[in-house]
């Protein structure tokens, strides 16, 4: 249920407002949600797989999330 709402909220924010969804609250929770799985992900890459800092040490990985985000909208 989840999921679909946050799909309309995506697809057409009028349609889902005016099925009674708070537009604004959802968009402001997917964000911080993909905001904290973001630092989580930082936090893991330099703290567990690297422990200490060592250059290219993400190899590239910056990169193909750009991409990813690029291509999948």
């Amino acid at each position: 249920r989840a999921g679909l709402i946050l799909r309309a909220v995506g697809e057409n924010h009028t349609s889902a407002h005016s099925l009674g969804f708070s537009v604004m609250g959802i968009r402001f929770l997917a964000i911080a949600a993909g905001g904290a799985l973001a630092g989580i992900g930082g936090s893991y890459l330099t703290l567990v797989q690297t422990p200490l800092f060592v250059e290219g040490m993400t190899a590239g990985r910056g990169w193909i999330a750009l991409a990813l985000v690029v291509f999948a909208s």
